[in-house]
Formats: structure tokens, C-alpha cells, sequence
């Protein structure tokens, strides 16, 4: 059992940009390359071939006519180097711009690791994140990555712990829970780095003030416990109890490794309110939190107008380029082998089979709108209950022991509806979250959500 470490970062740009790209380069760009290699050396190859087989090869041929084929013979070499090279040189221009575009690393943020996962704490909230949900663990000599894409990374620079023997331990605590944990880097060793986090002397946790006790008064309280702890073996070390708690209170570990509540207003646990209290003081900072239970026809509902506002066009889109890039193909190999006989011939003879591309495309289209209607009936998480926590500076989703927080920015659009909110975000809003007005415990609560996501949302849409 690791005890958990805590770190607090003021981010540098060169941290975030450098770990982002070392993710990249290790994880997305081995498929790429080798996806555009291939593509760009059998492309050639098979343009070449088509033409040797179609074409008498000629007893003489005039310089020009040498030239293009000494061309086309090295194009199978030059195109996939080139192009790997503009696809390794993009790549890393986009990934050390990533400071830049993630307002998040902007300010500060808090880390507590743990055998219960990662727990990310920022301005828009706090979450802990479980370790299998994060696949992605990679070490370079200056910072560990973890994430659970490569879009999706947390740096933890290792100028921001303590002492080599705390960056160990953490390394350890990332091979036993990340299986593909890997070391990347010219192996820095971690005495050479300098370590900013200073010693902790006190934690304030709601208000109250926990200060570290000295070595005298620990070894002190440490003497003078009970001989039934001292016979079991629970008697705690200096290292193990930093800090001085009542009887009933828990201990550092627990309090680090917990989920301490985000506000207690939020919770409404702290005041001691009914458990069906949603509403907090809209007077003050903290924001609104909302109990929801979904009926499976706000689901229904909500994503019949994600599917045909949002994927039914980027369906459409994909559907339009591979309609062009067929026939482009088809007319390219065609005036290859033969200057665009072959290809006409094949269009008189079965070009009405094409015809059967637009139902096809549809049918496939209405099978995945179906999939979709039918894993909403079949979902049963849907029926539990969870929280929305909307505050200044971000929307929080509660469910269970899982806590998730976005900020503002992150989310695209937002679409009101006479019965709910959706608010989507991810890549191009593929994602979304469905608030039903009907879960605002009055009108006061619904009027405050209304104004805070149509002030922090942009591209605000009524539908209704």
C-alpha cells in the first residue's frame, strides 16, 4: 500500500507542450506514419504495375518519355519519405501549441495519487479518476503522462514533488495500476532534478485547520499509545501520522485519498438538508446542483436531435466524400491503363450498379439510428440517479462514487428545448449532457441555470 502524494502545479508552457508530443509521438504517431507510409509507397507501386501490364514496353523512347519514367520509379520512394516527414513536422507544430489551446493548464492545479486513482483538483472543480480509466502512462526524464487518450493528458512534472524518493515511489504506484506504463527519454536520473514542493506543514480542510505535528510531539504521542493499538501493531509512525486529528477524525491518508466535497452547499451534506435538496444559495459563489433521474424518453428524445442536428450531417459529409472518391479512383486507374476506355467501357456496362450506393447509404444510416434508440432502452444506468453541479466556472456530472468536471469552454453549443438542456461538447459535440428543466426544484433554480449557460455557452440555441 503507497501512501498517497499530493502535488501542486503552476504549469510552464514547455511542460505541457513537451509532454503532449512525447504522448503523441509514442502512441498516435506509429499508426499514422505507418498508415500514410503505406498508403504513399503502394499508391505509386500499383499505378506502375497497371501501366507495365496495360503498355507494349517501347523498343525507343525519346529523353522526356525516360525521364518520366525514371520519375515514376522513384516516386515509390520519395512520396513515403516526404510525406511521413510533413506528417511528423505537422504533428509536433500542433502538439507544442497545446498550452495555448488548453486553458486549464493556465492556472493551477492539484494532484492527489493514490491506490484509489488520480484525484485532479482545479478552478472548475475537483474528480478522482480511476486508474483504469487511464491506459496511458508514459515517463519522460522531466514528467510522468497519464491520460485516458492522447488529447486527454494530465502532466505531472517531477520538479513538482518533493525528492527523488517521493518521484519512486510514485513511478511505482503507475506501474502497478498502468499496464502499458512505459519510460521514454536519455534516462535523466532524478538526483538531478530540482525538487520545488516544500514540506507541508498544515491542511484546511471545511474551514478547519490540521497542523503537521513536530518529531518530538509525535514521537511523544506515539509513546503514549494504548497497549492494545502498541499489541496490534497499529501504532503509527512520524511518517505515518503527519498530522494531529481528534480521536474520531480520520487521518491525513484518508482525508488525501477521500473525496472532500467540492462545496457544502453543493453537497447540502454539511448543513445537514433533506436528501432530496437540490437547490443552494444562488447568492453566493458556488453555484447550483441538481438531482436527476432520467425517464428513458428525455434520452429518446434528446438524442433524436443530437442524431439528426449533429450526426446525421457528419454522416452525410463522410457519406458525400467517399461518393467523390470513388469515382475519382475508378477514373484515375482507368486513364492509367488505358486512357479512359477501359473506364467508359465499365460505365456503360455496370454503371446503373452505382445507382444502389444512395439506398445503401441510407439503410446504413436508419441501422445505426435504430442501434443507437435501441442500447438507450437497454441502458441501465440511465435509471440512477446523478447530480449536476453547475458553477462559475464549470459543470460538473455526479454519479455514484464517479465525479466528472468541464469546464465552460470545453462545451461547443447548448440546446434549450421546451422540455431540457443538452449541452454538447467533445470533437465537432459528439458528446452530450441532457438536464431536464423538470429536475429545477422552482422557477428561481430554473431562471439561474438559464442565464448561467446562456452567458457561459456561446453558441446558445432555443428550440423550444
Amino acid at each position: 500500500m503507497v501512501d498517497p502524494v499530493f502535488i501542486s502545479v503552476r504549469y510552464q508552457p514547455e511542460e505541457v507542450n513537451n509532454g503532449y508530443w512525447s504522448v503523441h509521438k509514442d502512441v498516435v504517431m506509429p499508426r499514422d506514419l505507418l498508415t500514410i507510409f503505406s498508403f504513399t509507397f503502394g499508391l505509386p507501386v500499383f499505378c506502375i504495375l497497371v501501366f507495365v501490364l496495360t503498355h507494349n514496353t517501347p523498343t525507343s523512347s525519346s529523353p522526356l518519355e525516360t525521364l518520366i519514367g525514371f520519375l515514376a520509379l522513384l516516386a515509390p520512394i520519395v512520396m513515403p519519405i516526404a510525406s511521413t516527414l510533413v506528417i511528423w513536422i505537422l504533428a509536433k507544430q500542433n502538439a507544442m501549441e497545446s498550452y495555448s489551446r488548453r486553458p486549464v493548464f493556465h492556472l493551477p492545479m492539484t494532484f492527489i495519487l493514490s491506490e484509489n486513482g488520480l484525484k485532479v483538483t482545479s478552478t472548475g472543480g475537483s474528480g478522482t479518476i480511476d486508474w483504469k480509466h487511464l491506459p496511458i502512462g508514459l515517463e519522460t526524464d522531466e514528467s510522468f503522462c497519464v491520460g485516458s487518450s492522447a488529447n486527454e493528458i494530465f502532466i505531472l512534472p517531477k520538479r513538482a514533488f518533493a525528492s527523488a524518493t517521493e518521484v519512486k515511489a510514485v513511478r511505482g504506484l503507475l506501474k502497478g495500476h498502468i499496464a502499458n506504463y512505459k519510460h521514454v527519454g536519455k534516462g535523466r536520473a532524478d538526483s538531478s532534478i530540482t525538487y520545488e514542493k516544500q514540506e507541508v506543514l498544515s491542511i484546511t480542510i471545511d474551514g478547519k485547520e490540521y497542523k503537521k505535528e513536530s518529531k518530538a510531539e509525535a514521537l511523544a504521542a506515539n509513546k503514549n499509545a494504548s497497549a492494545d493499538q502498541a499489541a496490534d501493531g497499529e501504532a503509527l509512525s512520524v511518517a505515518d501520522q503527519p498530522y494531529s486529528f481528534d480521536a474520531e477524525e480520520v487521518n491525513a491518508a484518508e482525508i488525501l485519498a477521500s473525496e472532500p466535497p467540492l462545496s457544502a452547499v453543493l453537497s447540502g451534506e454539511a448543513e445537514g438538508e433533506k436528501e432530496n435538496s437540490t437547490v443552494v444559495d444562488l447568492q453566493g459563489s458556488s453555484g447550483l446542483a441538481i438531482e436527476v433521474v432520467y425517464r428513458v424518453e428525455e434520452i429518446v428524445d434528446a438524442e433524436k436531435i443530437h442524431f439528426f442536428r449533429k450526426k446525421l450531417p457528419l454522416l452525410a459529409k463522410a457519406y458525400l466524400f467517399h461518393a467523390l472518391l470513388i469515382p475519382l479512383a475508378f477514373f484515375t486507374v482507368g486513364y492509367i491503363a488505358d486512357g479512359l476506355d477501359l473506364t467508359m467501357g465499365l460505365l456503360r456496362q455496370y454503371g446503373l450498379w452505382f445507382v444502389l450506393y444512395v439506398p445503401i447509404l441510407l439503410i446504413h444510416a436508419f441501422v445505426l439510428f435504430k442501434t443507437i434508440m435501441r442500447r438507450i432502452a437497454e441502458d441501465k444506468s440511465l435509471t440512477k440517479p446523478l447530480t449536476f453541479q453547475l458553477t462559475e466556472e464549470s459543470c460538473g456530472l455526479r454519479m455514484g462514487e464517479k465525479y466528472s468536471v468541464v469546464t465552460w469552454w470545453h462545451f461547443q453549443e447548448c440546446w434549450e428545448t421546451e422540455l431540457e438542456y443538452i449541452l454538447l461538447y467533445g470533437a465537432q459535440g459528439r458528446a452530450m449532457w441532457v438536464i431536464p428543466k423538470r429536475s429545477f426544484p422552482d422557477r428561481m433554480a430554473l431562471a439561474y441555470g438559464n442565464e448561467l449557460l446562456k452567458r457561459k455557452i456561446a453558441n446558445y440555441k432555443d428550440l423550444a
